[in-house]
């Protein structure tokens, strides 16, 4: 039995659950390979990693993903970020707890980014201090945003 490629997997997936991990919280964004779209779902603030995995039983079983998406930042120094090794071994978790597809994807600047987005967002609007649960989950929308723009728009 032949392998399935890269580009035949993405050609399968309607929803990604994308991931912006954090040693206190962790932001989940959510993709849509039909529209193109991403969403910011939630932040999950988890005391052990028991109550993370429940947490995230829950989005599993809600939103039923084919692809979970890790933002993995990329140091250009080439050394590894302090996060590396947490990530990854959450990458392990996941992988043998919900037996999905787990991909990285850079995310160097996707908090910087969100928290720009969300300023821009409100500048027509009340000013009020964005929170930092508000940043991890934009952050994961914008990770799953980017993944959309490689995989669905052909060069």
């Amino acid at each position: 039995m032949a392998l399935a490629t890269h580009d035949a997997i993405a050609a399968m997936i309607e929803k990604l659950l994308a991931f912006d991990f954090g040693l206190k919280r962790v932001g989940v964004g959510l993709g849509i390979t039909v529209t193109g779209t991403a969403s910011p779902l939630q932040t999950i603030a988890y005391p052990t990693t028991e109550a993370l995995m429940q947490s995230i039983d829950s989005l599993i079983e809600e939103w039923k993903p084919q692809l979970l998406l890790i933002g993995l930042p990329n140091l250009d120094s080439g050394l590894e970020h302090s996060l590396e090794k947490p990530i990854k071994k959450f990458s392990n978790r996941l992988k043998h707890r919900y037996q999905l597809p787990v991909e990285f994807i850079d995310e160097s600047f996707s908090s910087q980014q969100a928290e720009n987005r969300l300023k821009q967002m409100r500048q027509s609007g009340r000013r009020k201090k964005i929170q930092k649960h508000e940043i991890d989950m934009q952050a994961a929308a914008l990770l799953a945003e980017q993944w959309l723009e490689q995989k669905l728009i052909p060069w």
